[in-house]
């Protein structure tokens, strides 16, 4: 925000008492007409973003915290402060390069099924989610395998496909968890929706989110890398790629397999490990 009173005090005062405005003062006063007039539009945009999240119906769930992903492995670990912990600490590495770089939306993907993505999506989510200050949409775009809302622990109204088909506008699609976290759910839709991705569907639905929402990032949950077309499709429309690796199957010729699909259709924000112990071994070997 500009604040122009202190330079139209300095213009009145240097005005002489017995003449007219100079043409100078006449500009520079036009000028400030049209800072405040910008000022106080996008205060207006800023009330109408405010009233279309509070439009959102609210999901009666905190994410992570119920089904089968974040909160229980967290519990599971016996510390769900470090838990939290070591997301933030990937939070505030991914705002950091997003910021930096004008980026928005961040796929998040692996090399096959099975090895964390949706984990870490919903995760990421929930990190995001503890910063008042700052606004995100997840999108669960594993069209055919779809499992945050069972995550969740809740049951989804219908199939994202239709959001991204334009059938839906974001706002009879989206729902809402707490007060900046917008969640675009699907129940597994049967073989062949993916061919979405492969028009421009993907990006004009991300722009209407944008436009309608403003949201600081957008995270979407893909189907793996190297098994399914659909995520080779989606790419383009997407700002950035995080690529989820299993740290007790994931081989290094696959991330380097996963690094050359994404060449040329989107960049690579980096590898994030998960189970980068065996837990079940590591407990067999301690009892």
């Amino acid at each position: 925000m500009v604040d122009t009173r202190r330079l139209e005090q300095l213009l009145r005062d240097r005005r002489p008492a017995s003449t007219a405005p100079s043409q100078a003062a006449r500009v520079a006063d036009a000028q400030g007409f049209r800072v405040r007039a910008a000022v106080r539009s996008r205060a207006g945009q800023s009330d109408a973003v405010r009233a279309a999240w509070a439009a959102l119906p609210e999901l009666d769930t905190e994410p992570g915290r119920t089904g089968s992903t974040a909160g229980a492995m967290a519990a599971a670990s016996g510390n769900l402060r470090q838990f939290d912990e070591s997301f933030d600490l990937l939070r505030a590495q991914l705002l950091q390069a997003l910021r930096t770089r004008g980026w928005q939306s961040i796929g998040i993907t692996a090399p096959v099924r099975g090895c964390g993505a949706s984990f870490v999506s919903l995760s990421l989510a929930r990190s995001f989610a503890r910063l008042d200050n700052v606004r995100t949409a997840l999108l669960d775009l594993d069209l055919e395998a779809g499992a945050l809302a069972d995550s969740l622990g809740t049951a989804p109204d219908g199939h994202i496909s239709d959001l991204i088909a334009g059938d839906l506008a974001p706002a009879e699609y989206l729902c809402r968890a707490g007060r900046n976290l917008a969640l675009g759910l699907t129940a597994p839709f049967p073989e062949g929706a993916a061919t979405l991705f492969h028009n421009d569907a993907l990006t004009q639905t991300l722009a209407e989110i944008t436009t309608e929402y403003r949201p600081d990032v957008i995270l979407c949950d893909l189907p793996p890398l190297l098994t399914e077309d659909s995520t080779l499709a989606a790419l383009p429309s997407l700002d950035a790629v995080l690529i989820v690796a299993d740290g007790t199957r994931t081989q290094a010729r696959d991330l380097s397999e996963c690094e050359r699909l994404l060449q040329d259709r989107t960049q690579l924000l980096g590898v994030v490990l998960n189970r980068g112990v065996d837990t079940a071994a590591a407990r067999r070997a301690h009892h």
